[in-house]
């Protein structure tokens, strides 16, 4: 029987829901085959978490009656189970089959043995079946949500359908103009939205508009004169957002979903809530009926438009899709990735698969473009990608578009064309980010405090001589390369070992690095451009005489009445117990090694009077009057949670901190554990942040 809560919930959808699960032609479908797919944190896996890759292809049907073979009369299960043993003899994991009008009117009618036989015989060859549901025009979203319903009734609990996919490639126009249900508000629709992103097209000028060939292109005709306005601004809102887009990235070497997270797009702000408010009563009348059918089923939607993928309502998704088709060229895969990455990094935490790409044969040879694909697999795969999905399983014979008729993995006559025997060399592709962690020898260099080992000798030579857990905290990474020097960071420093063979520290307060003023609630001094120019050089052959002299001047004991201790607090910093000598001609200078020289001015709080700062090239000097201490601020730990985008990252350090190249930097399963690799050349963050 239906279950009130539910329906309460849903509403007329919910119900309608409820009632279709019973009326879905008796019993499901006997689960057979292999185990559910979940979704777990960027990836795929079984029901035992054992993590998986999609590869996989489209499937549109037999090649002499793609995109009908779901017509009466034409559905031949013989020549679908060919081709579902070549999708398997080509290594693939996966086929994706579309759901058109005709089997979507079987569906509506209870008439389920098409489907069930196309999904028993994959059962059969141990293959998974991405359904995409709504592959015909289809407007009206409560329709859409019950036949998504019909399905995961009928298919719950059934392993072989790896996932639903709502529709294939939803572009602006079927969200904007899509029916919802009653009480459902649609902010494309709404006439608030015009004053909100600004009037493209004046109420005046609107009969002009629709006459042009422009507007009768654009503006459906159906439309009254008053969905015609709203439709009309926020159409070509959309279309100035995408120019202004394209620009900023082509200047920038950027992405369109690079722009629309920068603060450049945020006049555009008004704009993406609205996309991001439709795209949401469009996906959630369609989730919640799946989810009431078959609460475990898996739901994806085959995005292709950049922005509408990167919509942050995309969350709600079990695991995302996006379609790039890469030019056919190695920088045309790299490009296409550049893409894919944006994508994922605008929703992390979520499997991402690229769902559609190819090369097709009517310019490229066979040879070249199964290089090329391979490769983009594998470049998914050390991208972080959850899987892969080809178009095409075969090619279309006289399909009458020698471009798209050319995609296939087999010819019209099913013969393998090379990029069989390439995936097929692929072999069993296992994410990357289940390779596992290494171990850490837990022995006296290992800190148990943050779960890191400090494995250089040299490292741990330099730290120790320098005053240890005291001056540099603990250590909060394993060892990197970062920017072309093995480095490790610890609370307050980055100890690097670059072209002399010796530990150094890193400037950490340099325009490059950390330039910041505002973390977690403090205003630390900028930069005093007048005492940097002071700051004695160091190719002055005075040099150790004259910037130790600097020092003694522009870092005092007594600052604004209070006793700062700064200097006391610089020039303490290494004993000569630690250095192994007393001459007053050395220490200083390993003083200056550690914090380099003043690049500010000590300066009071100005959101807290009980603190006051003091800048140096590589540590900032912190004193509390209430409590009489000086001490120094943990910057190296700042870096780290901007390099992890971690949530602890202050809020005003994340404002400050979007565009730095440290920013968000940290990609694990990726090569090298780069989001950017372009952003931090010559680095490698592979484990990096993983403690063991």
């Amino acid at each position: 029987m239906c279950r009130v809560g539910p329906a309460k919930r849903l509403g007329r959808i919910g119900l309608l829901v409820c009632c279709l699960a019973l009326l879905a032609g008796g019993a499901p479908v006997s689960a057979a085959g292999p185990s559910l797919v979940v979704a777990q944190g960027d990836l795929l896996a079984d029901a035992s978490g054992q993590p998986l890759f999609a590869l996989g292809a489209s499937y549109e049907g037999p090649p002499d009656r793609a995109w009908s073979m779901w017509d009466d009369g034409r559905f031949d299960a013989a020549l679908i189970a060919q081709d579902l043993d070549r999708a398997k003899a080509a290594n693939l994991l996966v086929v994706r089959v579309f759901v058109q009008q005709a089997l979507a009117a079987d569906i509506q009618a209870g008439r389920w043995d098409k489907l069930d036989q196309l999904l028993a015989l994959a059962d059969q060859r141990g293959l998974r079946v991405i359904l995409t549901l709504a592959d015909y025009p289809a407007s009206d979203v409560s329709r859409l949500a019950a036949t998504a319903a019909q399905v995961a009734a009928h298919s719950a609990g059934r392993a072989t359908l790896l996932a639903l996919d709502l529709k294939n490639e939803p572009h602006f126009g079927d969200l904007a103009l899509a029916t919802y249900p009653p009480q459902v508000n649609a902010a494309l629709q709404d006439p608030g939205v015009v004053p909100a992103i600004g009037e493209m097209v004046a109420r005046p000028d609107l009969a002009d508009y629709r006459a042009s060939a422009e507007g009768q292109r654009s503006v459906p005709e159906r439309l009254s004169d008053d969905r015609a306005y709203v439709y009309a601004n926020v159409l070509l809102a959309y279309r100035r957002f995408l120019q202004d887009g394209q620009a900023w990235a082509a200047a920038h070497h950027a992405t369109l979903v690079d722009y629309a997270r920068s603060p450049e797009s945020d006049r555009w702000n008004a704009l993406k809530a609205a996309l991001n408010d439709t795209l949401a009563a469009w996906l959630k009348p369609q989730l919640d009926a799946v989810r009431a059918a078959d609460p475990r089923r898996l739901v994806t939607l085959a995005q292709v438009d950049p922005i509408l993928a990167s919509l942050p309502v995309n969350a709600w998704l079990d695991y995302r899709t996006f379609h790039r088709y890469p030019a056919a060229s190695p920088a045309g895969v790299a490009a296409s990735m550049q893409l894919f990455d944006a994508e994922k990094a605008a929703i992390p935490g979520k499997p991402l698969v690229l769902g559609e790409f190819g090369v097709a044969n009517d310019t490229t040879s066979e040879e070249e473009s199964a290089a090329l694909e391979a490769s983009t697999v594998r470049a998914v795969r050390d991208h972080g990608g959850a899987g892969a999905l080809k178009w095409m399983l075969n090619d279309v014979p006289n399909g009458g578009n020698a471009h798209q008729d050319a995609f296939g993995m087999y010819r019209g006559d099913g013969t393998a064309k090379p990029v069989v025997a390439a995936f097929r060399a692929l072999g069993t592709l296992t994410p990357l980010a289940n390779i596992p962690t290494p171990a850490i020898t837990h022995d006296a260099r290992y800190f148990a405090q943050t779960g890191y080992r400090v494995d250089s000798d040299a490292v741990w030579g330099f730290v120790q001589s320098r005053g240890g857990v005291a001056i540099f905290g603990y250590p909060v990474s394993r060892t990197i390369t970062l920017l072309g020097c093995p480095s490790q960071l610890f609370q307050r420093h980055v100890v690097q070992v670059c072209e002399t063979g010796r530990p150094s520290l890193l400037n950490l307060l340099d325009p490059d690095v950390f330039p910041y003023t505002r973390v977690n609630g403090s205003t630390f001094p900028a930069p005093d451009a007048a005492m940097k120019n002071a700051t004695p050089r160091v190719d002055d052959p005075s040099y150790a005489a004259k910037i130790v002299e600097f020092i003694r001047a522009s870092v005092p004991d007594n600052s604004g009445g209070q006793a700062v201790g700064f200097q006391r607090y610089f020039f303490g910093t290494i004993t000569a117990q630690l250095a192994g000598t007393a001459d007053p001609g050395v220490l200083p200078l390993l003083d200056l090694e550690v914090w380099g020289a003043p690049i500010s001015r000590p300066t009071t709080d100005p959101r807290n009077a009980d603190f006051m700062y003091q800048r140096f090239q590589r540590g900032i000097m912190h004193y509390s009057a209430s409590r009489h201490t000086t001490e120094s601020i943990l910057l190296a730990d700042y870096l780290k949670q901007m390099l992890r985008d971690s949530p602890e990252e202050p809020d005003d350090l994340r404002q400050q901190a979007r565009g730095s190249r440290f920013s968000a930097e940290y990609c694990p399963g990726r090569p090298g554990w780069l989001c950017r690799p372009n952003d931090l050349p010559n680095s490698d963050l592979t484990f990096a942040f993983e403690p063991g």
